[in-house]
């Protein structure tokens, strides 16, 4: 477990947002997600390779705090790091951020 977070950038694409260009709230997740798989690649473990193997990862808890909405086309920064780990589950821990935050 590392004190420093992995740092993914990602840009809001039109099909996540309303009519008046904010993010949906459900599409929060998947660039949690994004975050994650990121992450685990970048350290050589794909989600893919883990399935092959007969591990999974489902998720089985999610809890959000929504502070500031996401815009069309806005730079965002999806920061995700291991905060807890045991013999049949991890815990990750997020932050998503606009890079000028």
């Amino acid at each position: 477990m590392s004190s420093h977070p992995h740092e993914h950038r990602l840009q809001v694409r039109y099909g996540e947002t309303d009519q008046m260009g904010v993010v949906h709230h459900a599409n929060y997740l998947a660039y949690l997600e994004e975050g994650r798989t990121r992450m685990m690649a970048d350290l050589g473990c794909s989600y893919a390779a883990l399935e092959r193997r007969g591990v999974g990862l489902p998720v089985r808890r999610a809890e959000l705090r929504y502070r500031n909405p996401a815009h069309y086309e806005e730079e965002l920064v999806v920061r995700t790091r291991v905060v807890g780990m045991r013999s049949a589950s991890v815990t990750f821990e997020y932050e998503l951020v606009r890079p000028s935050d």
